[in-house]
Formats: C-alpha cells, sequence, structure tokens
C-alpha cells in the first residue's frame, strides 16, 4: 500500500478532477524536460568539448538522483542572472558541470575567449613569461589586473562571464559597475563613450570605444588609444579601480557570474598566492535573454 502524502491527493475543499489535471500537465512537463534534458546531454558527448566534461556533466545529474529530479530543482544560472540584474554580479555554490549543465538547458552559447581555444580555462598567477601573448598576465604577470571586458578583442564579447573555485583563494576578484558609487558618477564622462582605441584581435583589428549601446568594451591589453580622449578613458578606469567591490573565494565552490558588458572586473594582486586556481567559462545569452 503506497504512503499517502499531502502531495498525492487533492488538498481538502479542492475538486478532484482539477487536482488530477494539475498533476498530469506536471507530470507531462516533467516528461518533456527529461527529453530536452537527454537529448543535451547527447548532444554534448557528442560535441568536441574537454573530455571530462560530458563525464562530469552526467555526474551533475546522477548527483541531483535522476534527470527528473533536475528538472524539478531550480536552475541555478537562471537564478543567479536575475539576482546579477541590480548589482551586474552574483554569487552563489555550485560546480563547472552544474554551470554548464544548467547553461545547455536555458541554450547560452560557450564562447572560446581565445581563438582555437576551449571555452573552459583555469586561470592560474604567472610570471610575463610564461604568459600567452597579448594576454593581460604577459602584461602585468602576478601583479593585480586592471579592470576590463573579458574577450574585448572578438566581434562580439561574451555576454556572461561565469567564475568558478573549487576550493578556496586568498586572492579576490575585483568588479566596478558605475551606477553603484553615487549620484557623481552615474554619469560616464564624455570622453569614455567617444574616445577611439585600436582593438587588436591577432592578424585582425578595428577602431571602437570603450562604451557604447550601454555596453562596456575595454581591455587595456588589446585596445590602445588613437586619440587623446581615449587616453584619458585609460586614465579613469585606473582612478574609479579603487571603487571596486571584491568578491572573497572564502568557501569552497562558490560560483561567480559576471554581467561581461555591464561590469568591469579585475584579479587583485596574487603575488601572495601562486597557487591560486580559478576556472572560467563564458557564454552569449539567447538573443530573447541578451
Amino acid at each position: 500500500m503506497g504512503r499517502i502524502t499531502s502531495s498525492s491527493c487533492p488538498a481538502p475543499g479542492r475538486p478532484a478532477a482539477s487536482w488530477r489535471f494539475r498533476a498530469m500537465t506536471t507530470r507531462a512537463r516533467s516528461e518533456r524536460c527529461q527529453d530536452d534534458i537527454g537529448l543535451i546531454v547527447g548532444r554534448r558527448c557528442m560535441q568536441n568539448i574537454q573530455s571530462h566534461s560530458a563525464g562530469e556533466i552526467l555526474k551533475a545529474v546522477a548527483l541531483a538522483g535522476s534527470i527528473g529530479t533536475y528538472c524539478g530543482m531550480s536552475r541555478m544560472l537562471e537564478d543567479l542572472l536575475d539576482e546579477s540584474r541590480a548589482t551586474g554580479w552574483a554569487a552563489g555554490q555550485g560546480t563547472l558541470a552544474q554551470v554548464q549543465m544548467d547553461a545547455a538547458v536555458l541554450g547560452w552559447v560557450e564562447v572560446p575567449t581565445r581563438r582555437g581555444g576551449p571555452a573552459v580555462s583555469t586561470l592560474r598567477p604567472v610570471d610575463p613569461a610564461e604568459a600567452e601573448p597579448n594576454s593581460l598576465s604577459a602584461r602585468y604577470g602576478r601583479d593585480a589586473q586592471p579592470l576590463h571586458t573579458d574577450g574585448a578583442h572578438l566581434s562580439k564579447p561574451p555576454d556572461i562571464v561565469v567564475l568558478t573555485c573549487a576550493t578556496t583563494s586568498t586572492t579576490p576578484t575585483r568588479l566596478w559597475n558605475r551606477p553603484r558609487y553615487g549620484r557623481a558618477r552615474t554619469q560616464l564622462p564624455e570622453h569614455v563613450r567617444h574616445g577611439v582605441f585600436l582593438i587588436s584581435s591577432g592578424a585582425e583589428s578595428c577602431f571602437g570605444t570603450a562604451y557604447s549601446g550601454g555596453r562596456f568594451r575595454y581591455d587595456p591589453g588589446c585596445m590602445q588609444p588613437c586619440d587623446a580622449r581615449a587616453r584619458q578613458t585609460v586614465q579613469y578606469f585606473v582612478d574609479v579601480a579603487k571603487y571596486a567591490d571584491e568578491h572573497i573565494w572564502g568557501e569552497p565552490g562558490q560560483v561567480l557570474l559576471i554581467d561581461n558588458r555591464r561590469v568591469l572586473h579585475a584579479r587583485a594582486s596574487a603575488t601572495q598566492e601562486p597557487q591560486r586556481e580559478i576556472q572560467r567559462v563564458s557564454f552569449h545569452l539567447k538573443r530573447e535573454a541578451s
């Protein structure tokens, strides 16, 4: 005889037919969700992604108990994205596998920030001689990095950057969002909107500004100022860095979602923490969500 619970019979005063219809609708939605996630996982296994990623995604589903259980859970990235609308970023708990699973369900597209490179990268403090050419690490090494946009050299920079840390880190991630710092700073200076930069991307280059259409694109590692206004812009971002908030990686398994086009971010000095490891994955949102 099955155990009777509050969810297995209609509430007092509620018509049984209404309850049955609701149960059937919930079951159909769950079955459809299971089919969708099964298809997504199958596709990801067939894609040319890092060999461990598909296994980690399947492991995350197994930890949830079943695909059906996962469908009933609140999606971590969806919650973080909603929370980030106020500040430009949001933090929670999770794993890289959960991030990739949620992103696949939401239809987000992973974006490699280096041509021919993987979408997921592990960020470690390195000396300039060990760094990738034209990267911020090649210029600043383990010292504090300047505020920047990830993928600023791309024709379409990522909408969202997600950082995960399986352990902890004493080196904070710095975050700057101009509307948060008093009325005097809610309006960007004209030179930020109009200063012209040469944006280098390997063999290709283009001209652009650090702010256009309500979105930032700024990285002093790949953007060279071409006029006096752009040089003022470089100094402006150096000056406002002192107003940045700091995200402390004080607990294992933290996830930090950053709106890459509304917020500039940077790593603080890691000279005292050469073993620091942060994993990063960037996304384009679905068109209707971006």
